[in-house]
């Protein structure tokens, strides 16, 4: 996530983002950029750190040793990079400014204002180009992490409410869904690729859809009428959904049977009290918990009496669990991980900081803060490698990453079926590393074993 604002930045770090199995954290700042391992709470364990001009981009592959970086001085040019080898594998050059990546083990995405480029993830040519798309400032767009759900969504216009779902394997058009009647300010898949959250600019809904477009989960944020939203993550079980806005409030919701909207009702049939009516940890912005929690049960008996805008007001469900912050208006990015078999709330502000909290999965509440961290200057990273520099990229020698890590594993049964589907590439330069005259080409696995591992 960038942390940019209309006034720049709050502090030295431009962007963060967790890797696709919650196991390290990326960050970008004025000077460089840094990757961290996240298994303790107690510090923050450095993987790697680089200088690097104005990272406004940095997002890891998993827990391999590929990164890919954009920096703002050329925001049109992607940087692909081995930091365990510190070789610069690829430079690709775009015609417009990169907005956003992701990725998956097939694919990765790159997002420009009107156009999205999905390239294979082994070769990383370019299998297709969506041209025209919606304009998209803000860099709006999800990616199914289960490459057997090929998915990725994108706002179908700057002014509704509604998101287009395409297949990058067979290069077509998905359901439209019909997620809010105001922009979409955030979207993100679960784990599975099965479900796609969404909230809009206005603040107030969370809204839980599965891949055809039918509502599974609706929640209501908070009593403020309105919020920006920055961040939407699920936990790694899709048994929550994390939420951070411009209120000074992250919000959990449990994504359980009693908030599942079903076919007959449309709605949220909640099974006890609780679920109808918030309990006080599930009002943290400021409402007196005795008045709301007296309020709430007049209302909730009267509720078939009521119309039915009011009446859905107070039945929708609320957070499971929050976390109080001690700032509102500042950019966050948010996620729920298990270190260690327990399970932490992680917010990383544009601030500079990460906050750890726990998170009580029996009874939720508020989340105690038990940890702080600062990012805005990087860990000291004592390595051979960490002193050498990148080896330039040379033109019109064709070598791929894969190469470049080779192992002692056995040859791949060839590339993948939408890297042999090239579609377009006009719009995309490369440049190669010069080749290191392997005899053969056997591809590592992704995860590389030598590398530091996933979290467990």
């Amino acid at each position: 996530m960038s942390f940019s604002t209309c006034d720049g930045f709050l502090s030295s770090v431009l962007c963060a983002n967790f890797s696709q199995d919650f196991s390290s954290l990326s960050i970008g700042r004025s000077n460089g950029y840094s990757l961290y391992q996240l298994d303790t709470v107690e510090s923050l364990n450095p993987i790697f750190s680089d200088e690097f001009k104005e990272a406004c981009i940095v997002e890891r592959f998993f827990s391999s040793s590929l990164i890919f970086v954009t920096s703002m001085k050329s925001p049109r040019v992607l940087n692909m990079i081995n930091f365990r080898k510190k070789l610069l594998i690829r430079k690709t050059s775009y015609s417009n400014t990169i907005l956003a990546v992701k990725m998956n083990r097939s694919v990765f995405v790159v997002l420009l204002e009107q156009s999205i480029h999905i390239h294979c993830s082994k070769s990383m040519s370019t299998v297709h180009v969506i041209h025209n798309t919606p304009y998209n400032p803000k860099g709006l767009f999800a990616l199914s992490p289960n490459e057997a759900l090929p998915w990725l969504a994108y706002p179908v216009s700057p002014e509704s409410g509604e998101i287009q779902l395409f297949d990058f394997v067979q290069f077509r058009n998905g359901a439209v869904i019909h997620a809010h009647s105001n922009p979409i300010a955030a979207m993100c898949f679960n784990p599975t690729g099965t479900m796609l959250a969404s909230a809009s600019d206005k603040g107030t809904l969370i809204r839980v859809f599965d891949l055809t477009g039918t509502k599974l989960y609706e929640f209501r944020r908070g009593m403020r009428r309105c919020a920006l939203i920055y961040s939407i993550s699920f936990s790694s079980e899709s048994d929550f959904l994390v939420v951070s806005s411009s209120t000074e409030t992250v919000h959990v919701f449990r994504l359980d049977e009693d908030s599942l909207i079903t076919a007959d009702h449309g709605s949220s049939t909640p099974s006890s009290a609780q679920a109808v009516t918030p309990s006080p940890p599930s009002t943290p912005e400021g409402e007196a918990s005795s008045w709301y929690g007296y309020f709430g049960n007049i209302l909730t008996a009267s509720t078939t009496y009521l119309p039915a805008t009011v009446s859905e007001f107070w039945t929708q469900p609320r957070s499971f669990a929050f976390a109080r912050l001690h700032f509102s208006n500042i950019k966050s990015v948010c996620t729920m991980v298990t270190i260690k078999r327990k399970p932490y709330l992680l917010v990383v502000a544009a601030n500079g900081y990460m906050y750890i909290y726990s998170v009580n999965l029996k009874g939720g509440g508020e989340c105690a803060l038990i940890k702080q961290h600062e990012l805005d200057r990087p860990e000291p990273f004592d390595s051979p490698r960490h002193q050498s520099k990148c080896v330039a990229a040379a033109p019109n020698v064709t070598t791929t990453y894969a190469q470049v890590v080779k192992s002692e594993v056995t040859e791949a049964e060839g590339a993948d079926d939408c890297c042999s589907r090239r579609k377009d590439t006009t719009s995309s330069s490369g440049e190669d590393l010069p080749s290191l005259n392997y005899e053969k080409y056997h591809p590592p696995p992704l995860d590389y074993s030598g590398e530091y591992p996933s979290m467990q």
